[in-house]
């Protein structure tokens, strides 16, 4: 049989649409099989391949990656994200739950309950939002709202109503230290839940967002059940982004002032 390298797509570009820093992501997700090997019986690989992207090696040592299984992957991690998966989530966690998001709005509007449950409980929770103040949401407004010369505010309005949601959360969870919320800076790349991030257990659920404009983050490949047990470097390759962000983000000074103005009325 003979091999169309038309029908190949290169590891870098999966890496760039998929947003991977590592090399190691990508090999986690690869099955290999030498060239000869396929060229032999593509029917026995086909059916043994699994959720697994198909790499066949050349003599070289190159890898190239099988275009028709890389587009049944992304069919698969193509499924909207269920924000009822982010719930669930948060519902299961024990320890910690970090979210990060443009706004948000998803995880905080419908989790809203669970979140004041995990915190009375005594479970920690981050939220990482984007500075709508900052030239990367500026940026990420026009990407995703500019139509006929003009923006509609929907993402500032989505960030507004998620710092309502976090006031109503800080409220119902009598003032506690136990929720931080900041914002960033940098670009906008992904949304992130992340169930008890310093546990064996850990697991987690990405949304990266789509570079296609006037697209909504929510449209972009989603990633769920991210297991610390069973995929470790793919785990820490998000951890770690949450982490780079959390670094240098900066509190809210909304939120200061609300709970500055509001701690001393809870009542005894």
């Amino acid at each position: 049989m003979e091999i169309d390298m038309s029908d190949f797509i290169r590891g870098k570009e999966i890496m760039e649409e998929l947003g991977f820093k590592s090399t190691s992501t990508l090999c986690d997700l690869t099955k290999e099989v030498k060239k000869e090997d396929f060229a032999k019986n593509p029917e026995i690989i086909e059916e043994n391949r699994g959720s697994k992207l198909i790499a066949v090696r050349e003599l070289n040592g190159r890898l190239r990656y099988l275009t028709k299984f890389y587009e049944e992957y992304l069919l698969h991690q193509k499924k909207r994200r269920d924000i009822a998966e982010d719930v669930t989530l948060i519902e299961k966690s024990k320890k910690t739950v970090d979210i990060l998001g443009i706004n948000a709005l998803g995880p905080l509007h419908s989790g809203r309950e669970k979140l004041i449950d995990f915190l009375n409980g005594g479970g920690r929770v981050r939220i990482l939002l984007s500075d709508p103040s900052s030239d990367a949401f500026k940026e990420r407004e026009r990407d995703e709202e500019l139509h006929n010369d003009f923006i509609t505010g929907r993402l500032r309005e989505e960030y507004k109503a998620s710092i309502g949601i976090c006031k109503d959360i800080i409220n119902f969870t009598d003032f506690k230290n136990n929720i931080e919320i900041k914002m960033h800076a940098q670009p906008p790349r992904m949304a992130l839940v992340i169930s008890d991030r310093d546990e064996e257990h850990a697991v987690l659920n990405c949304n990266i967002y789509p570079l296609v404009k006037n697209q909504r983050g929510l449209m972009g490949r989603h990633k769920l059940n991210i297991s610390k047990s069973d995929r470790k470097s793919h785990f820490f390759e998000y951890m770690d982004r949450f982490n780079e962000l959390w670094q240098t983000a900066t509190t809210i000074k909304e939120i200061e002032s609300f709970i500055q103005q509001n701690r001393d009325k809870i009542k005894k």
